[in-house]
Formats: structure tokens, sequence, C-alpha cells
């Protein structure tokens, strides 16, 4: 049966009026009754989303009903803030005089999750008389949330675009899936988003939040929901009341563990607030010098178990003339610190940050590089520090590093399993050199890690020269190259042969003496590990003759090489689909129409809570590579261009990291913006 706006809604309506005036213990024949009907003949002339922006008929009564009403069915309609919600599911509203808002499907059973101010609509929309609302939603099965009337007029107000009266299409029918239905309404813990000053006007911790795994969606003067993963036992909700310090009726609804973990994870980090520090009064004007050092101490203390929180890779601490603005990069992109901290404790933060790292606090126009270690939440963190001063004043960057235990394999970072069996087969031979290239902050030196994980330096001398040594690897000798002392890549590698190497790795190919060094070690016997800084892994040859290198050292010596990209993956609570543009805009973008025949949509995501506003929540790494074989080492001596080789390479199937990333966003895994930042030339 086909349903949609025209279809007979006449049943369901009755349903909801009947239900209205037995909660409300109206007399059929009385006064309030002829009311009631008269309400509901009303809302019937006007379209529904118009009728849904006038005052409900329980307003009529007063706030004192809400609190009774839900006191009464709250087990079956449980009250929650719709203003804590950022609802990701489809909004297709059936054609009623009284909004049903679906707000939540569970992704198991299909049950469908609404949001009403008819208070203990629950079994009432699966009864029978509700059939078509089962099917208009294709569910077998409805939950129900009770929302004050006029928190739901302003949410359908401002998702007005996103609204609408027809079905749900039939290729999303869940009732197919067999799962045993929750036992109370689900809601999707992604889409909640608790912010700070109401996490204390709802008067729970996130220290208590992760005690209980339990997080506040409402508080009234005597009724609290949760959102919980389990059912929530006697002791649990005997605890929850002598918190609040209330007899509250503690009312559940049912979310994903994992998600309400992330959830509590993400709230104790937006609540993690270093300007909190300076809200005392005079604290940003007037104080001691023993004062500031306390704060600075808050301070860095506080932004370092934020970033770790967010998963920063970078935090900057730059002094400014008006303030001491911190800032944290995740994902690839920088987070300010909202309001940034007051310029008076700026000095003291970026001198504490030095005498954590043993620097000298009296040195300000040389750079100076350190580590901090800070433990937090029994986790010992390692921080590199670099300090500089620019125009504006001191500044102080600090890079997380990560145990060498936390590097992931290469097939986890997604690299294509004919390039792993490449280095594989170079790192068994007793030659060979391997050479990663691209942009810097692609990842170079995390895959060089990742490749060390595969060897087994009990068996092996393994010799690595960096600048800096950013993971420290288990039995291998890292050594630091030491600039101050005259000491380069280029003379490290000259004297390697006298120290036994079986695999080396030089840090970086910049100049034509590193290149010569590499070079003699790869083709006397040795296998070698290295980056350089090119656009395309076809354009390595070319690069390193720019530096000098001789056509045959490269073809004897080089086996593998590949470039890297790192992308931003659309977040997955709130991405959404999106046309493709048209031919016209994809040729001023530079791309050929063709390449997206027959596909109908792209995908871009909004930003939301789960991503922190950005739209975007992680990275993966895209790979291209150039496998020397005896064809591409023979056109590499007859100074075949770096287009003959990415031609060459073609004719086996290899993709450039750019049609990798376009196949990425028509898959809807990244934006079609992201796939354009990988093209190079």
């Amino acid at each position: 049966m086909k349903i949609d706006r025209l279809s007979d809604w006449s049943p369901v309506t009755a349903l909801l009026q009947h239900t209205l005036g037995q909660m409300l213990n109206l007399e059929i024949d009385s006064e309030p009754f002829s009311q009631l009907e008269e309400y509901f003949r009303e809302l019937e002339k006007v379209p529904p989303l118009q009728g849904w922006q006038n005052d409900s008929f329980l307003e009529l009564f007063g706030e004192r009903v809400f609190e009774a009403l839900n006191r009464q069915y709250g087990g079956a309609t449980p009250p929650v803030q719709l203003d804590l919600l950022k609802i990701s599911v489809a909004l297709h509203l059936p054609p009623l005089p009284i909004p049903l808002v679906p707000i939540a499907r569970h992704p198991l059973s299909g049950a469908m999750t609404v949001a009403s101010w008819i208070p203990g609509l629950g079994p009432i929309l699966n009864s029978p008389s509700a059939n078509i609302l089962r099917d208009f939603w294709c569910t077998d099965f409805i939950q129900c949330v009770w929302v004050a009337p006029a928190s739901i007029r302003a949410f359908l107000a401002a998702s007005v675009e996103r609204l609408s009266l027809d079905a749900v299409p039939p290729h999303e029918d869940f009732r197919a899936l067999d799962a045993q239905l929750p036992d109370c309404p689900w809601l999707d813990a992604a889409d909640v988003l608790i912010p700070v000053n109401t996490l204390r006007e709802l008067g729970l911790s996130c220290n208590l939040m992760r005690s209980v795994s339990a997080v506040p969606l409402y508080r009234a003067e005597n009724i609290v929901t949760v959102l919980s993963a389990q059912r929530l036992m006697p002791q649990t909700i005997g605890r929850l009341q002598q918190t609040l310090r209330t007899t509250a009726t503690i009312f559940q609804v049912r979310g994903d563990e994992a998600a309400i973990e992330h959830l509590i994870e993400r709230t104790e980090t937006d609540n993690i607030d270093p300007s909190r520090i300076f809200r005392g009064a005079g604290k940003t004007t007037q104080q001691s010098g023993r004062d500031l050092e306390t704060e600075a101490v808050r301070v860095v203390n506080t932004c370092l178990l934020k970033a770790v929180k967010m998963r920063s890779s970078d935090i900057i601490f730059a002094e400014t003339p008006d303030m001491l603005r911190v800032r944290y990069k995740v994902d690839g992109g920088w987070m300010d610190e909202p309001g940034g901290l007051p310029l008076a404790v700026a000095k003291e933060v970026i001198n504490h940050i030095k005498m954590r790292c043993h620097l000298d606090i009296s040195i300000t126009k040389i750079d100076q590089d350190g580590l901090l270690v800070k433990d937090f939440e029994g986790q010992r963190f390692t921080f590199r520090v670099n300090t500089s001063m620019d125009i504006s004043g001191e500044k102080a960057v600090l890079r997380v590093q990560p145990k060498f235990d936390t590097i992931l394999s290469l097939e986890e970072y997604g690299m294509p399993q004919t390039y792993i069996d490449a280095i594989d087969q170079t790192l068994a031979r007793s030659s060979g050199l391997i050479v990663l290239c691209g942009p810097t902050g692609c990842g170079k030196s995390t895959t060089i890690y990742s490749i060390l994980r595969r060897i087994d330096a009990s068996f092996q001398n393994v010799l690595t020269a960096e600048d800096p040594v950013e993971i420290v690897v288990p039995l291998v000798s890292q050594k630091l190259i030491d600039r101050a002392t005259g000491e380069t890549f280029a003379s490290w590698t000259r004297d390697i042969l006298r120290k036994a190497p079986c695999i080396t790795v030089v840090g970086e190919m910049r100049d034509q003496e590193t290149v010569e060094a590499v070079m003699t070690v790869a083709t006397s016997g040795h296998r070698i590990i290295s980056t350089l800084h090119t656009t395309s892994a076809w354009t390595i040859p070319s690069r390193l003759m720019d530096l000098k290198a001789q056509r045959f050292y490269i073809s004897q010596s080089l086996s593998v090489g590949i470039s890297q990209r790192l992308v931003k993956m659309l977040c997955p609570k709130c991405q959404v689909q999106v046309p493709v543009p048209a031919a016209e805009k994809l040729v001023r973008m530079g791309l050929d129409p063709e390449r997206f025949h027959g596909v109908t949509h792209l995908a871009k995501a909004r930003g939301c809570p789960y991503c922190h506003g950005r739209g975007s929540y992680g990275r993966r790494a895209i790979f291209e590579a150039m496998l020397v074989d005896d064809e591409i080492r023979e056109a590499i001596e007859e100074g075949a261009t770096s287009l003959d080789l990415r031609n060459i390479s073609a004719r086996s199937g290899e993709q450039t990291i750019f049609d990798k990333a376009l196949a990425e966003a028509i898959a809807g895994r990244i934006s079609l913006q992201e796939a354009c930042t990988t093209r190079c030339g």
C-alpha cells in the first residue's frame, strides 16, 4: 500500500484526539472535550506545517499539567530536551494535525523513536489503528518521547527545509531486520550535545556520567530523564537521586554503549575550559607573580588535557598584543580556544613550558627545542616542543608524539597490498631503495615507522638518522641529526658503511650531498629508506636527477617509489547527499564530467557535535606507487619523463592519487572539494 500525504489519516487523528482527552480526564459530553474537538477541527483546516506552529492544547491547561502528565506517563514516554539533540535522521513527518517528529531509528531493530507533546503515546502508536504510521516510517515498532510544545515548534521552524510529508522510501525499510526490540525509546548518542551551562543546570558532572554510564537529557523539578546503554539498576537510580539531592522520578531512554562513552568523552572535552581559571574577580588584571605562575601551570595542564581528548596532533601557545592565543590541530585543521586567554599570563605560560622542557627561559630570540612529558589518566604523553619569537611575541609549538606500539600497520593505514608486497620484497633482498614522497604533513614519517614495524630488529642492525626523532623504536639505533655541531644527513650517511648496517633510514634527501651518499649506500649492497619532496611517485627519478644523481644509479637502486596524501573523512553522523555539480561547474573545477557519468549524488557534511562542527572525523592516507620493474628501469636509463613513467604504470592498472581520491568522493567517503586538494600539477 502506498502511503503519502493524501492517504486517509483520520483514524490516527481520532486516536490522538481520544488519547489526549483520556489523559486529561475529559468527559465526552463536557465543555473541555468540546473544546478539544474544536481544536482538532481548526487544525485540520490548515496545512500541517502551519498548524504545527499553533499553541498546543496542553498549553491551555497551564505548565503544571506537563509535570503531572510526565510523572504519570513518563515510563511509557520519557521527557527529553529537544534542543540537546542534533537530529540526523531524515525528517519524514506524517501529515497529522499534531506533529510526530522522528528523532532516531534503532540501527538493528529499525524501531523508530518519535517526539510528541502528547504524553504516553508509546503504546498507542503500536496499536492496530496506527498501522498506517508504521507503514509510513517503514518500521514494525514505534517508540515515543515527550518534548515540550514550544521546543517542538522551535525545532520545526528551524528545520523547515528538511521536512517532508512523504513516507520513508521503501529502500529504507527496516522491517525485515531480525533484532530484539529495545524495551524503552532509543536515541543516537552521536546526536546529543550537552552544553556546559546545561550540564550545570542538570546537576551532573562528567565524572558521575562516566561512573554510572548515563547522560542527562531532561530535568524538571521532580523529573529526570537519562540516556543509558543498560537498564538502570536501583542502586544507580539511588546514586543519581543522591547526587541531584532530590527524590526525582528517573526515566530512561537507551542508546549504544560505545556511542554513549564517546558522548561522555566529547562532553568532557567540551567542558574543559581554560578560561574558567581566570573568572574570579580581578584575576585578569592585578595578580602577584606567584598567582600568575600557579595559573600558568593550570593553563598548560588544562590545554594539554583538552588536546589529548580532542585527538590533537599539535598545540600552539602564541603571545599576541592583546591575549594568549591557544590553538589545536585536529585532523589537519586548526581550532582556536574560544576567546583566547588573558595576556597577563602569556609570558608565564610559555616560561612554564620552557622550564618543563629544561630550556633557557632567558633566551627568546633563538629557537629552542625540547621534550615535555605529562601523565593524564594513567597514561604518559610526550610532547615535542619548539619555542620561537615573531613580531607578535613568543610562541611555543607542541607536537604530540605517539608511542611506537600505537603505530598502525601498513594494512591498517589502507596501503594497497601490491605496494606492501613490493616493500617486503625490497626488505628481503640484499639491496634496494624505497623512497616516500609528498608534501609536508602527509604522513611520510608515520609510514616509515609503520615499515619499521615489519622488521624484526632482533636479527638485523637497523639504523636511522632523523631530524627530529619523532617516535622511539625498540631495538633500533636512532640518531638525532645535530645541526648545531655541523652534522648533516649527508655526513651521517657517508659514514654509515662503517657501522655494519642491514637497513638504513635517512630522514630526508634534501640536497645533492645527501642524494649522492644515499645512492652510494644503496648501490653497495644495502637497503635504505628515505623521503623526498616531490609531487608524485613518477617524478622521483627526475627530482633525484635535479639533485645530480646519475640515471644509471637511480635505475639500479630505486625499487619502490610511493607518494601519499592525507584526506579528511566525512563525519559519519552529519553527512548528507548533495547533487553532482552541473557539467559547466565541473569543467570550471578542472574536472571531466564524464568521470561522473551515472553518478546522481555526492556527499558533504554539515558539522555536528560528534565532529565538533568541522564536518570531518579522522583522516586516511591515499597512496600511489611506481613499482620499479625491468620496463621502468630501462625507461629511467633512457631518460623517460615522469609522464612516460606514469603511462607505463597505468598500463598495469596503477592510478594517481587524484583518481583514487575522486573514487572516494564518488563513494561518499570524502567531499569532492577534499578530493580536489590532492590534485598536483
